[in-house]
């Protein structure tokens, strides 16, 4: 908020620009007070839009960072299943080996009676 001093300074140079007419000192200071008022608010709507620009900087970051903490869950998820799906396959490799050397005993076992 503008203080007095700088209300009293603006209504003296808007006295001095209008060539100091007699009579008009609460109409300068008036004025010179609505220009500042004027000033700050938009100083503030730049501020509020600078603190809108960085607030959405942020958001773009945070959902930057949630990607890339997704994409690496969903490679790990992904590498975890893989290596499941790698021990099921070899547990099978054996269950066959096991059937099939099953099946060359019993062949074996026919073939000597």
């Amino acid at each position: 908020m503008a203080t007095e001093e700088q209300i009293k300074k603006l209504a003296y140079l808007i006295w001095e620009n209008e060539g100091h007419p007699e009579g008009k000192h609460m109409e300068h200071y008036m004025r010179a007070k609505q220009i500042l008022e004027e000033k700050e608010t938009l100083q503030g709507n730049v501020s509020n839009e600078e603190n809108k620009d960085s607030y959405g900087q942020e958001l773009k970051n945070l959902v930057r960072e949630l990607e890339e903490e997704r994409k690496k869950a969903t490679e790990q998820l992904v590498e975890e299943h893989l290596i499941a799906i790698k021990q099921v396959i070899e547990e099978e490799k054996k269950a066959i080996w096991t059937e099939a050397e099953l099946v060359n005993k019993s062949i074996s076992d026919e073939g000597l009676h």
